[in-house]
This record gives structure tokens, sequence and C-alpha cells, in this order.
């Protein structure tokens, strides 16, 4: 099964370069435990992924089977896969990492990414309101859109002006709306 087909509450099989790994350890109502977090990709879509078995072996741009991991859809409608007891994973050692590398288009995007970095080198066809200097909650991270408003009306932090653009990003596959924040 190829990642852009991925639905949340399943188990799966798929094949996929991993292109991040990381270790770390959380303390849960199990207690203190290692986990490993990563990003795999194939040629159709991007998905972050989480192992709690710290014995296994990944390492970036290695090309593996991960056999019965489950997707859960999170809040933002981002999936992600865990890796459970039950899962198993396969270094795929013939398998050549250049045939697993995603090439975003717009059209194939079709789930939130949430913090995953994609490049597009598409076109901005149109630019929204809500575009330029606007004023953005310290606490939250929100825009406050009225200019008589001195604070947030969800948190009541302070604020500070920053610059944004709202757009429609176009490319030869379809078009999706877009906000670029200042890059500081």
């Amino acid at each position: 099964m190829s990642l852009s087909e991925l639905e949340p509450g399943t188990y799966v099989d798929t094949i996929a370069r991993v292109t991040l790994i990381k270790s770390r350890e959380k303390t849960d109502e199990l207690g203190q435990r290692p986990y490993i977090f990563g990003i795999a990709e194939d040629s159709t879509f991007k998905v972050p992924f989480v192992c709690y078995k710290p014995y296994q072996m990944f390492f970036k741009n290695g090309v593996f089977m991960f056999e019965n991991a489950y997707v859960r859809e999170l809040n933002d409608h981002c999936l992600i896969m865990t890796l459970t007891e039950h899962s198993r994973i396969h270094y795929m050692l013939e398998e050549l990492a250049e045939e697993y590398f995603w090439q975003p288009k717009i059209d194939n995007i079709r789930r939130p990414l949430g913090f995953r970095k994609v490049t597009l080198e598409d076109i901005v066809s149109k630019i929204n309101g809500g575009s330029g200097l606007v004023k953005r909650c310290d606490e939250c991270g929100r825009i406050i859109y009225l200019v008589i408003y001195s604070s947030c009306r969800n948190c009541s932090g302070s604020w500070h002006w920053t610059v944004r653009v709202n757009c429609r990003l176009s490319d030869e596959t379809g078009s999706i709306d877009a906000i670029f924040p200042a890059v500081l």
C-alpha cells in the first residue's frame, strides 16, 4: 500500500524511505521509556512515524518495509504511523532509495501535512485579504483581525506586528490555499 492510500484506524503494510530519524524519551502512565520518531516517504506522500521498539535500527535514506503499522489521524487531520509491539520492520537492502523520493505536486496532496516541510515550485495566482502587516498574539499565535482589539479574545495575551502572505498557489495539476508567515 502506498502512503497516499493510508486510512486512519487501520493496520497497514507499506514500503517507504526513512528521511528523518530521532530517538527520544518520554514519560507517561507506564513511566519513562525510549521511542524513535521519524518521517517516511514514498513516491506518493510523506508521513511521520513513531516506534516504541527502541532496539529497532533505522537510518536516513534507508528503505524499510513496515508491517502491521497502525495509522492514526491527529486533531489537524494529519496522519501518523505507530509501530507497536505487534509491528515488524525490515530493511530492504535491494530497494533503491531514489525510487522512494516524493516529488510533491498540488493534486497529490490529499491531507494536511502539519509540521512537515514541503517544497513546491509553483505560481502565486492570487493574493487574498488578510495579507500584509497583521497583529499576532504572543501567547497562542492567532491573528487579531480587528484593529480595535488590543489583545487576543481567546487568551488575553499581548501581541506583536508580523507580516504574512495569504494566497492561492497553483501549478499544472491544481491549486491550493497557502499562508506564508514571516521568516525571521
